[in-house]
């Protein structure tokens, strides 16, 4: 299996691709960095979200299995309960 060779090359010798790269570090160094992501107010935000669509949905259920009830017997059923 071939994966390509690797060949070593002097730097600041006039060669376009070292050139280029040397230019892309150098305006690297100058770029400001990203904030650090912090993992667990991430995963908080994300459990809460879960947690809403959760009771969402068990309130959704809850109320659909109600209409059926409601169709059921001699109560009025005036159609399907949205829920925003």
């Amino acid at each position: 299996m071939y994966f390509g060779r690797i060949e070593h090359v002097r730097g600041h010798q006039g060669i376009e691709g070292n050139e280029m790269a040397d230019r892309l570090a150098v305006s690297g160094c100058y770029q400001s960095s990203r904030p650090e992501v912090d993992w667990n107010a991430r995963r908080h935000d994300i459990e809460a979200d879960i947690s809403a669509e959760s009771a969402r949905r068990k309130t959704v259920r809850t109320l659909e299995s109600q209409a059926v009830q409601a169709s059921q017997t001699s109560e009025v059923y005036f159609g399907p309960i949205l829920v925003c």
